[in-house]
């Protein structure tokens, strides 16, 4: 199901379906590198939206507001949020990824550093978060939220990184650029990192595409559709390019995949029986 569509081979319009309220966050960056932000929101559902032609297109500058929720492309002010979204996301059902990634300051900093880098090079990577738009992202779990020492009201509920790769280029994206910290699991570090290089330029070379480099949504706002949400999301971003996705995903994250369109080309069994299958995004799939 279509929850928004982009118009036109520049994607500077932007028409709405159904109940969905578009905004746009135009966000210049001074020569200090603060940045101003100056929201405008439309209301009325098929209504269409010209950007600032001085901004970068979609996605940069385009939120997707399904309330009480939006869906944007992060910035300086998500930074410390996004350092505790792994733990906040995996850490409560996935032994596995908590060992990978245990809830250190170590980690934190170390994810702070990433987000940082990506975001000085909007080009090639996209960094979209969730955020919420009142005072209580989950009425119906409203405990869980307020025992996370994470939660409060400008935490970050959800992200997916997406990188651009060359037609022949090599590595894992983040996970070869960033050398683990001595909190990480090594050994786990490196079996996650060389099984993703590996499958992605086995299947991969020789075309451009992005890869989902990370994709988790806080534990205690799941099941409200955040993380189809921001899938989906980054599939009209592939799509508006003209480029195929490759996500290496657990297999419970396998189905909201298949359903968005990606196919299972292969799949790898890690130490400890943890399961990761590669899955690939033709252009223009359809999302069931």
């Amino acid at each position: 199901m279509d929850l928004h569509r982009f118009d036109g081979p520049s994607s500077n319009r932007v028409e709405v379906q159904g109940s969905l309220r578009p905004t746009t966050n135009l966000r210049r960056k001074t020569h200090k590198g603060m940045i101003h932000k100056v929201t405008k929101r439309a209301v009325l559902p098929g209504r269409t939206i010209t950007f600032d032609p001085l901004e970068r297109s979609e996605p940069e500058n385009m939120t997707f507001a399904t309330e009480p929720f939006s869906i944007c492309s992060a910035t300086l002010f998500d930074i410390s949020s996004l350092s505790t979204i792994v733990p906040r996301s995996f850490h409560p059902t996935n032994p596995y990824i908590q060992k990978l990634f245990p809830d250190t300051p170590s980690l934190q900093q170390w994810w702070k550093e990433i987000w940082i880098s990506k975001l000085q090079t909007p080009a090639t990577s996209y960094v979209l978060t969730v955020g919420c738009n009142n005072t209580n992202p989950n009425p119906t779990n409203e405990q869980n939220s307020t025992n996370n020492p994470h939660t409060s009201n400008e935490t970050s509920l959800g992200i997916l990184s997406m990188q651009l790769f060359a037609p022949y280029q090599t590595g894992a994206g983040l996970y070869t650029t960033f050398l683990p910290t001595p909190d990480h699991d090594a050994r786990a570090y490196h079996d996650v990192a060389s099984n993703l290089a590996n499958a992605r330029e086995a299947l991969m070379s020789g075309t451009s595409h992005f890869v989902i480099e990370l994709f988790g949504i806080d534990h205690a706002a799941k099941g409200l559709g955040l993380g189809k949400g921001l899938l989906l999301r980054a599939c009209e971003i592939a799509d508006e390019a003209g480029l195929p996705i490759f996500v290496m995903a657990n297999a419970s994250a396998k189905g909201l995949y298949v359903k968005c369109g990606f196919e299972v080309r292969d799949v790898k069994v890690l130490p400890g029986d943890y399961e990761e299958n590669m899955l690939v995004r033709p252009v223009g799939a359809r999302v069931r």
